[in-house]
């Protein structure tokens, strides 16, 4: 998607992943640790002063969206806060947009890495040989800024060490939520900690790394179909497994199947709607989601019983990751039946003729779905305050 765009001494320089459709020059933006930033780096050039002035976001558009000079519509969301030309949105562009707005900044990502050296530190005073790694969406960059990040100790040996354990993550400003015999679960500087425990012989988590990551090989556009898919389900705490919903890791393995099955599957645009339409009607009590590029649906797996979800983990454990979800898929299936029907909806609007987008006027694809409010807040601490406290 190409924006219309001017440049103005207060534009933010772009920094979006390799081959992003909004890729700059690196003379232009700098290198990837000084710089972040999404979206188009300037409002269109249709709304600014009569002599062609540039003016920011919040000088010239106090709602969601604006008409231009020459009659075009003008949208801002958290991850399009300067503004962009509602003619020109695509459902694609805009999910890697989305996307690219939701990844970790460098300050996020330098405190999930002073918290994962924090608990190596610990675990090896304790078990000499062991070490602290990530895993789950954090292993594979489907991480989103409410996820819970997903650790795993690995050590020869445990023996008796878990009270000292206990006790040194409590002096080390750490917040005991959940304790199991094999995990913890931890919080800290607003973050959720999952913290399992394996010997290294077994590895499960380490296997699981690795089979994820040849597969997202395949099907790159399932991390960000996972990202959009927790977003969603996040508002109504439908991705927390500990009260039954789906885990971050199932909707991951639900994404890459979905992607297998989409008849596009490097639109991801077209990926989105699939796994939204799939699993709105999929018959979760007489079927496994896999791993396996020839069967990504198999009949029930008898090994996981009666619980509501079934998908198989990718390490050849057979292990049921979804095994905590709850008679909640129901209403997260109708969830998904009212996203598809959103979604299909702008489709449908694209085909009205100009000015008769009745009640679509300051819309996005992804707007349509996706509530605005609790972002705007990470678009104040990535851009600026002064560009969109007018919006909140």
């Amino acid at each position: 998607m190409q924006a219309r765009k001017i440049q103005t001494t207060n534009a933010v320089p772009m920094y979006t992943r390799p081959g992003h459709h909004q890729q700059m020059a690196a003379s232009e933006t700098g290198s990837e640790e000084n710089s972040y930033s999404y979206g188009p780096s300037t409002p269109p050039s249709s709304c600014g002063s009569e002599k062609g002035e540039p003016v920011m976001a919040g000088s010239w558009c106090p709602r969601y969206s604006q008409t231009g000079s020459s009659g075009e519509i003008v949208v801002i969301t958290p991850w399009y806060p300067f503004g962009v030309e509602k003619g020109l949105l695509k459902l694609s562009p805009e999910v890697l947009d989305f996307c690219n707005f939701l990844r970790p900044s460098p300050e996020e990502k330098m405190t999930r890495n002073r918290v994962r050296c924090t608990l190596q530190e610990i675990c090896q005073r304790i078990w000499a040989d062991s070490t602290v790694k990530e895993f789950g969406g954090a292993a594979y960059g489907a991480t989103i800024p409410t996820s819970a990040i997903d650790m795993v100790c690995e050590a020869s040996q445990f023996n008796d060490g878990f009270p000292e354990f206990l006790e040194a993550v409590q002096s080390r400003n750490f917040t005991i939520v959940h304790e199991e015999p094999a995990s913890v679960v931890l919080q800290t500087m607003n973050l959720t900690v999952n913290l399992h425990f394996e010997l290294s012989e077994f590895a499960t988590k380490r296997n699981d790394v690795h089979a994820v990551k040849r597969l997202l090989q395949q099907y790159p556009h399932a991390v960000d179909i996972c990202k959009v898919v927790k977003q969603v389900l996040c508002q109504m705490k439908y991705n927390d497994a500990t009260i039954g919903g789906l885990s971050s890791y199932s909707i991951l393995l639900m994404s890459i199947a979905a992607c297998r099955l989409c008849p596009y599957p490097y639109d991801v645009g077209a990926c989105l709607k699939f796994f939204f339409q799939m699993y709105s009607t999929f018959d979760f009590g007489s079927h496994t989601i896999t791993p396996f590029p020839e069967a990504p649906i198999i009949p029930r797996e008898p090994a996981h019983g009666d619980v509501p979800v079934s998908v198989m983990s990718p390490d050849g454990s057979g292990e049921n990751v979804a095994a905590l979800c709850s008679e909640r898929i129901i209403q997260i299936k109708a969830h998904f039946q009212y996203l598809s029907m959103a979604l299909g909806k702008w489709d449908g609007q694209l085909t009205v003729p100009s000015g008769q987008k009745k009640g679509y006027k300051g819309r996005t694809p992804l707007s349509l779905i996706i509530p605005l409010q609790p972002l705007w807040a990470r678009a104040e601490s990535l851009v600026g305050s002064d560009i969109v406290r007018q919006f909140q």
